[in-house]
């Protein structure tokens, strides 16, 4: 499985990569803004998509919206990190297509909880 982590806090992004690898093995990748991440989204496969929501040049529903753009990327199942628990943000992204958000700080159970909820859910029946 194909994971593309986007934040631009590096303590954010090392911490996620470690918490994956304790559910399983995973092909990592990383980005510290949405505007790179757009362009890896473009030129890669990737099986999920764990985004911050507020970050500098590209915020993380921007990235969302242009996910569910994309021909290549529309169905790729994206969980959005947020600090801002603000409904009307949340329920944005619930309208764009989110597959799940994480409300920061988060506890690493609940954080590994989550994303193998999403993780599942996205695999074809059968792969259950």
């Amino acid at each position: 499985m194909n994971i593309l982590i986007v934040d631009d806090a590096k303590s954010i992004r090392d911490l996620i990569r470690a918490l994956l690898a304790t559910i399983g093995k995973f092909d990592i990748d990383q980005c510290e803004d949405g505007n790179s991440a757009l362009f890896k989204i473009n030129s890669n496969s990737y099986d999920l998509v764990i985004t911050d929501m507020n970050m500098p040049g590209m915020t993380g529903l921007e990235l969302l919206k242009a996910i569910r753009s994309s021909e290549n990327a529309k169905k790729v199942p994206v969980v959005l990190l947020t600090a801002d628990s603000a409904r009307e943000s949340i329920s944005e992204a619930i309208a764009l297509g989110i597959s799940g958000y994480i409300i920061k700080p988060f506890k690493p159970d609940k954080f590994i909880s989550d994303i193998q909820k999403v993780i599942t859910a996205s695999m074809p029946p059968g792969a259950k």
